[in-house]
């Protein structure tokens, strides 16, 4: 990392938060980490470099909370391959039908996920839940998904966007979650099925034509 900030020719695409060792603002007060726990190496890393990329406001707003300086451009979404947008036009064409009032949540042994945060604010609030397996094909597993109305998901730490979220929306399902990640933050959230899928073809050209701009 030394030697990429004496370089200064390189340019960062950020996945999570990793100007901490844990990778969890949401552990400090107001997600603000104390000097001593993000090294100068790092301060330097992301200042020096041509240009840092972001998924979402949301993480960029972390990052500018923390005092990382850079430059910092939002791409606005997670990045998405042709065929995964090809993958979700197949699936919005040919939905799975909804044939139950349950709320879908997804059976994870991932705390990040919080499966047992989910299954609890549902047995409170008197609603009926069904618990997703997530290891199955990608295919499968969204083709399930689309069989609910509604996903429940309170992830317990920052999420840069979320492709569960995100990928529930094409699907048509309304989201009850929290503000506390990217994707519910960004204005394309509020759409769903082929004119979110469009709406992010639109956003991630223009964001791989950034990228390409600060290559050489």
């Amino acid at each position: 990392m030394a030697r990429f900030c004496m370089l200064q020719n390189y340019i960062i695409i950020e996945h999570d938060f990793q100007f901490l060792a844990h990778r969890n603002p949401y552990l400090y007060k107001d997600a603000v980490a104390p000097d001593r726990d993000i090294p100068a190496i790092y301060r330097d890393f992301y200042k020096r470099a041509k240009a840092v990329f972001f998924q979402t406001a949301f993480q960029q707003d972390l990052f500018e909370r923390n005092g990382i300086k850079g430059h910092f451009i939002n791409l606005k979404t997670t990045p998405y391959s042709k065929d995964d947008i090809q993958l979700f036009k197949n699936l919005v064409e040919s939905p799975t039908p909804i044939t139950t009032k349950a709320f879908a949540i997804i059976d994870s042994s991932n705390e990040i996920k919080n499966t047992k945060g989910a299954v609890k604010f549902c047995n409170d609030n008197n609603f009926s839940c069904a618990l997703i397996p997530s290891g199955q094909t990608r295919e499968s597993f969204l083709r399930t998904l689309g069989g609910y109305a509604a996903l429940v998901f309170f992830p317990t730490r920052p999420e840069s966007c979320s492709r569960l979220a995100t990928e529930a929306r094409i699907l048509g399902l309304n989201v009850i979650t929290t503000p506390t990640y990217g994707a519910p933050l960004e204005h394309w959230f509020s759409l769903t099925g082929k004119p979110l899928i469009s709406k992010l073809e639109t956003i991630i050209e223009v964001g791989i034509n950034k990228i390409s701009s600060y290559l050489p």
